[in-house]
């Protein structure tokens, strides 16, 4: 028996139904459940359950991870991954936050990524995760605290669009009627839209061996068109083409987690012009590939990898994937680009634009972890307030090392933060970088290093 604090008094066995049920399609789709305010009893309960029903879950202590009593990944081993997965989350929010990385990257990431469902017990209740609001400045001076929310919030983002949510034991006593229907947070937000819209849908329809989210009714004639909530960027290109053939005959709408969150107005117009399509766009590839950019312009489904050297045609490989993926029927706003400085990026995007493509999304990097940071999380970022921050931070680094001469129409600052700049666009060794003020030279080497700290 796992031990957890706050062990409560009921006595009556929760029911699990609700998973085991529909064990199948939570097993093909990744699927769990979160439960909050969950104590040492609800996990014997669930335990036992499995134990009836023959299935052996890998059980995933986080208090036993960090005394160091547990790895992680023990009993995950892809030759023989676990049907899914129990994860015990015990630990008050402060040590699970310091965890947040190893949570993040090595337990819930992975398992998500794989479509390993979780089931996650939780002492907490929902809102003792929301961590309270940093100011823009502390980006400068708490990078690691930074980095831990923002893994802690992508562990529980992915937790939230893949599980159904419950809130507190008590929706699962023997007394309490179960809703027939449970949705996740995505398919709830989905369901609403479409009652809001006045269109027709069975919920969770069995078609053949595959179990759909929905199948709506759209159109004058009350055409059907399969509705599917993936909780994943990826795809199994072997199973995604089983399912399609058992779906022979409807159109498929997929809409991930993010633009039903981001847009779910926008999803019920894609679905609505769903049955109008009649052919998929047709944008001309260039006849001058060789073998290894065919196929990398040729895969559709899961991540792939290509190195290639400077002008050996990245950058054609990717436009041409582009154009191969409008040509499979995916809509170019649901396409992203993503370059490492702002000259590629208008390149890639101006040759795009000359073959007509203009819903696709190309971005930098920077600029979109911004957006992310900045719109996802409700942080800002003054510009005028990072240029104090950093300066502060360079004069506070300079005062450790050395005490500079006041010079007429010249101001120190200046200087050096031009030499952290050309440290971090060059990547020089930093022993051979110098500041000169003044009639002075002075080595940037250890005020680098103190201003970083």
């Amino acid at each position: 028996m796992i031990e957890l604090p706050g062990l409560s008094t009921r006595t009556e066995r929760l029911r699990f139904d609700f998973f085991f049920d529909r064990l199948d399609m939570c097993l093909r789709k990744g699927r769990g459940f979160s439960l909050f305010h969950a104590d040492a009893a609800c996990v014997t309960d669930f335990s036992q359950g499995c134990q009836r029903r023959g299935l052996a879950p890998v059980t995933i202590q986080l208090s036993a991870i960090r005394d160091g009593s547990a790895d992680p990944a023990a009993g995950m081993a892809s030759s023989a991954a676990p049907p899914f997965v129990i994860l015990i989350q015990d630990l008050p929010y402060a040590d699970f936050l310091e965890m947040a990385a190893l949570i993040a990257d090595r337990l819930v990431f992975p398992l998500w990524f794989r479509r390993i469902p979780i089931c996650f017990f939780s002492r907490l209740g929902r809102e003792a995760y929301a961590s309270p609001a940093m100011q823009g400045e502390d980006l400068h001076r708490d990078f690691s605290g930074v980095i831990r929310r923002l893994l802690a919030e992508q562990a529980l983002t992915l937790l939230e669009r893949s599980n159904y949510q419950l809130a507190s034991p008590d929706l699962l006593l023997p007394g309490e009627p179960l809703p027939e229907m449970l949705f996740t947070p995505i398919e709830e937000k989905m369901r609403i839209a479409l009652e809001a819209h006045k269109l027709s849908y069975q919920p969770q329809v069995r078609l053949g061996r595959q179990i759909v989210d929905f199948l709506v009714e759209v159109g004058v004639q009350n055409s059907k068109v399969v509705v599917e909530c993936e909780s994943r960027a990826y795809h199994e290109p072997l199973k995604d083409a089983e399912k399609a053939r058992s779906l022979a005959g409807y159109p498929v709408c997929r809409f991930s987690g993010s633009e039903i969150e981001a847009d779910v107005e926008k999803c019920i117009r894609t679905l609505q012009g769903a049955v109008q399509y009649r052919s998929l766009p047709a944008y001309g590839l260039d006849n001058d590939l060789d073998h290894d950019q065919q196929a990398a312009v040729a895969s559709v489904s899961g991540p792939i990898r290509v190195l290639a050297p400077a002008g050996s045609g990245k950058t054609k490989t990717l436009v041409n994937r582009i154009l191969h993926l409008l040509n499979q029927g995916i809509a170019a706003e649901r396409i992203l680009a993503l370059a490492f400085n702002k000259k590629a990026r208008d390149e890639m995007q101006d040759r795009l634009e000359r073959r007509g493509v203009r819903d696709a999304e190309v971005r930098t990097f920077h600029s979109f972890g911004y957006e992310i940071v900045r719109e996802g999380l409700g942080w800002t970022f003054g510009g005028a307030t990072q240029k104090r921050a950093a300066r502060a931070l360079m004069k506070a680094a300079i005062l450790e090392h050395t005490q500079l001469p006041a010079l007429r129409n010249q101001d120190p600052l200046d200087a050096f933060l031009g030499g952290l700049r050309r440290a971090k666009m060059e990547l020089p060794e930093l022993s051979t970088l110098t500041v000169e003020y003044g009639d002075q030279v002075y080595p940037l080497e250890p005020i680098f290093h103190s201003y970083v700290k």
